[in-house]
């Protein structure tokens, strides 16, 4: 093996290693960064998506979303800075400031209570296509045994000749 590499083997999974060990900045960052977060939403109109909250403080968004992941605070304070962007996209929307399209494209990652919904709807329609694809099993049990006899009478007539 060469000098100064290290052997690949089975990593860790995610869960085995704790909010330091996971790399980028230090937990106190994290608390520092989320009330900042909330703070970034509020100040600026202009500041309507979380990638240029990310940018602005020089953030990638594998780690943003790691705390996230990680983090119960960083994560409450993500969720509500995004119903603050769903409110303020939303106002933009209704004063002619923001793009029908640019809401519309993400209206199910700023606005909670619109996800909830459409989640609600589409487990609403699953059920009715689930029960509208499920078949009598009675008529596809006759479906098949005419498709059998079908099958026998061929064989019986094929028998002959």
């Amino acid at each position: 093996m060469e000098e100064g590499k290290k052997k690949k083997g089975r990593q860790k999974p995610r869960e085995a290693y704790t909010p330091e060990q996971l790399g980028g900045r230090p937990p106190k960052d994290r608390e520092y960064l989320a009330s900042e977060l909330i703070k970034w939403v509020k100040a600026d109109e202009k500041n309507i998506n979380l990638c240029g909250f990310c940018s602005d403080y020089d953030l990638s968004s594998s780690t943003f979303f790691e705390w996230v992941d990680i983090d119960p605070m960083f994560s409450e304070a993500y969720h509500k800075a995004k119903d603050h962007l769903g409110s303020k996209r939303e106002r933009l929307l209704n004063e002619g400031k923001l793009h029908p399209m640019t809401f519309t494209k993400n209206i199910l990652t700023y606005d909670s209570f619109n996800k909830r919904s459409k989640r609600q709807e589409n487990v609403f329609e699953a059920s009715l296509a689930k029960e509208n694809l499920t078949p009598d099993l009675q008529a596809v049990q006759e479906q098949n045994k005419a498709i059998l006899d079908q099958i026998r009478e061929y064989q019986n007539q094929n028998k002959k000749v």
